[in-house]
C-alpha cells in the first residue's frame, strides 16, 4: 500500500485512529490535533495544532503519525505544526465531549463566541 492507493481522505481516516497520547479515550482528530491531510505536489502535508504552546505530547503525536504512515508504506509525507489559529475546546464535537465525559473527565463547554 502506498499514497497513490491512499488518497488524502484515507489517509486522515487512518491517522484519525491514533488516540490521543495524554487521553486515549478520544483520537488526535476528535481532540482537534489533527487539523488537515492534503496532497501537495506529491506530497502528503499533515497539519497538526498542539493544544498548548509547548505541549510535551505533540513529539509522540508526530512519532506516532510517522510510525503509522511507513507501517503502510507511505513515506512522501511532511508534517507540519501550525500554531495559527490557536487550538481550541471549540474544535471538539459533541460526541467527543461525550466521550471525555464517559472517560471521567468533564468536558469544557463550549464558547459562545
Amino acid at each position: 500500500m502506498n499514497s497513490e492507493t491512499l488518497n488524502s481522505d484515507k489517509i486522515a481516516e487512518l491517522l484519525s485512529q491514533i488516540p490521543d497520547p495524554e487521553i486515549p479515550a478520544i483520537n488526535i482528530a476528535e481532540l482537534g490535533v489533527l487539523r488537515g491531510v492534503e496532497e501537495k505536489d506529491g506530497m502528503i502535508i499533515i497539519t497538526i495544532t498542539p493544544t498548548y504552546s509547548g505541549c510535551p505530547a505533540l513529539h509522540a503525536i508526530e512519532d506516532e503519525i510517522r510510525r503509522t504512515l511507513l507501517e503502510k508504506n507511505i513515506n512522501n509525507f511532511k508534517i507540519v505544526t501550525s500554531l495559527f489559529p490557536a487550538w481550541s475546546t471549540d474544535w471538539m464535537t459533541p460526541d467527543t465531549r461525550k466521550k471525555l465525559s464517559d472517560y471521567g473527565i468533564a468536558p469544557p463547554e463550549k464558547s459562545k463566541n
